[in-house]
């Protein structure tokens, strides 16, 4: 039986007593439905090794557990270090509205859950960041740092170029993405936090264009050319 942390104990607790929908910790006191779930996995291993992508849908009534179920599918993709991430669409004027591509993409943005080891928590605030922070990390591995040791800058940042490339050409991924990507990374290698922040806040989908023509000027310096948006978007491929 796996642990369960303190923390996790508590808010199943927590959202039992309150009859509340829970996304985490949910194998812990969930049973039943294993077919669902063989075949989640087995989707991901095709999904995995053909790249491709798929939608699939849970019907069922008000309280038959579609969100637990979900949540269960869930935790089976963390489990093969996927990024999931969870919104919930909203009626008209309520926020998350379906076809408002802003709403729903900063939704997802906000959602992002990277993987993480069962019981380990990242801060809801902190989720997207920590997903870039994991990525720059990787890159540094790959250019040689090691656990309380360095390396040259020079070589991090031609190892983020590089990086940077194979995404544009093996996912088609966008300029102005690809460049925030990488203006993101030479922010947190500079440790110039308020560059990072006005990175995040335009990754997040937030028009930071609009704020003061110097930042236009420094977006645009980075090849940053527009905010993302329905007419100009983006996918951002997460691989292991």
């Amino acid at each position: 039986m796996t642990p369960v942390s303190q923390e996790e104990a508590l808010l199943i607790v927590n959202s039992l007593r309150q009859g509340s929908n829970l996304l985490d910790g949910v194998a812990h006191f969930s049973a039943g439905r294993e077919p669902v779930f063989r075949a989640a996995e087995e989707l991901l291993t095709e999904l995995e090794l053909s790249g491709g992508s798929a939608v699939r849908w849970i019907r069922g009534n008000y309280g038959a557990g579609k969100t637990h179920t979900f949540a269960r599918v869930r935790q089976v993709a963390q489990s093969r270090n996927w990024v999931v991430s969870y919104v919930q669409v909203s009626g008209r004027g309520q926020g998350c509205e379906l076809h408002r591509f802003e709403e729903i993409y900063a939704a997802i943005v906000m959602k992002c859950t990277p993987p993480r080891p069962p019981g380990e928590r990242v801060p809801t605030h902190a989720q997207w960041q920590s997903i870039l922070d994991d990525w720059v990390d990787a890159t540094k591995r790959q250019a040689g740092a090691r656990p309380g040791g360095d390396v040259p800058s020079m070589r991090v940042r031609e190892a983020l170029t590089a990086s940077i490339s194979t995404m544009r050409r093996n996912f088609g991924l966008g300029g102005s993405y690809s460049a925030a990507l990488l203006a993101y990374a030479n922010a947190r290698l500079d440790d110039d936090i308020d560059r990072q922040e006005l990175l995040l806040e335009w990754f997040g989908g937030i028009n930071v264009f609009e704020r003061d023509p110097s930042i236009r000027a420094q977006l645009k310096a980075t090849g940053i050319q527009e905010v993302v948006s329905r007419r100009k978007s983006y996918a951002l491929k997460v691989w292991k």
